[in-house]
């Protein structure tokens, strides 16, 4: 059987998408700029070079541990109702930390943070895996690519100036401006979210017990028969391992150990944003399906010359009390 699609006007879409695209970029740019000072705030705090590698430890445990409850939900009830109830926790989370925050000193400071990433993770992975299910009932066919294209540049764009601006106001302001800030920026969002229309869609026919296992069954099925396919998810998860030492040990050897300040890394993050930004776009003049293999190696023979030849740059501008011999080898 196939899905009954609802009857989108042109002009209903153009609506749509400009109301999503403003959503996801006030949604990216204060996102990012939270993480950013947080990450500032407690490296400041705790003069640990975990401090801006605690989310990426927190999100992949809390993804994993709700990736199957999510999309069971997400199939059962309202797309839309689950989406203002995950941003709604998030605020509640905001709040939260707003009014713990300043209750703990230096390293217990990480109690409130932590438990407020973990609702942080949790409010995430249900907005991303409900409104990846929900965006057709927003628009129609004709307008689902520009959708999708606008909403991906403009997370990119606002992750470009999110770490500027990031650096900007932390040097100017404290973190209980961030907070404030994102609390402002996510209500914004929910109001924007309250106003889209989300058309029902005739569901499927699917029994009960094929809604969830069998799928990932035939996932695994899937690659098992396609080595390619394995290739790159296991190169896929080494690279990212390997990267985590970017977002993790860069800022503490600029700020810390360079003394190079905080607007540096600003700067440096902006620019990773914006590589990413541009591939993306040379991507989407890419029409040549064939070499697959040979262009990824090729791009990732660039990204392992790129990293050796950062780490040489690093060591050379090290101090005399501070060497870094193993970054040449990332």
């Amino acid at each position: 059987m196939t899905a009954v699609y609802p009857a989108i006007t042109d002009q209903q879409s153009k609506i749509q998408i400009l109301k999503d695209v403003t959503s996801s970029l006030i949604n990216s740019l204060s996102s990012e700029m939270f993480a950013f000072g947080l990450g500032l705030m407690l490296l400041q705090t705790t003069q640990n070079a975990i401090s801006f590698g605690l989310d990426l430890i927190v999100t992949p445990i809390i993804s994993l541990t709700f990736m199957v409850p999510v999309g069971l939900i997400a199939d059962k009830y309202s797309h839309k109702k689950i989406l203002l109830i995950s941003l709604l926790g998030r605020l509640m989370g905001l709040g939260a930390l707003s009014l713990t925050f300043n209750l703990f000193q230096n390293n217990a400071k990480m109690i409130s943070i932590v438990i407020f990433l973990i609702i942080n993770a949790i409010s995430n992975n249900f907005t991303n895996t409900t409104y990846a299910a929900s965006i057709h009932k927003l628009v129609n066919p004709r307008y689902l690519a520009k959708l999708s294209s606008l909403s991906q540049a403009a997370t990119a764009s606002a992750n470009i100036f999110a770490f500027v601006l990031g650096v900007f106001l932390y040097s100017l302001t404290d973190f209980d401006f961030f907070i404030a800030f994102e609390i402002g920026a996510t209500s914004i969002a929910w109001l924007l979210l309250l106003s889209m229309k989300f058309h029902s869609i005739a569901p499927l026919k699917i029994a009960k017990n094929d809604r969830q296992l069998p799928g990932f069954k035939a996932s695994f099925k899937y690659l098992r028969h396609h080595s390619v396919l394995k290739v790159i998810i296991f190169l896929d998860v080494v690279i990212n391992f390997l990267l985590s030492a970017f977002n993790i040990g860069l800022p503490y050897v600029i700020i810390k150990q360079l003394h190079a300040g905080s607007k540096l890394v600003g700067f440096l993050e902006a620019g990773i944003s914006l590589g990413i930004l541009i591939g993306i776009f040379l991507m989407s003049f890419s029409k040549d399906n064939h070499h697959f293999l040979s262009r990824l190696l090729l791009n990732l023979n660039v990204v392992g010359l790129s990293t050796i030849l950062f780490g040489f740059l690093l060591n050379e501008t090290s101090t005399s009390k501070f060497q870094l011999p193993y970054w040449g080898f990332f």
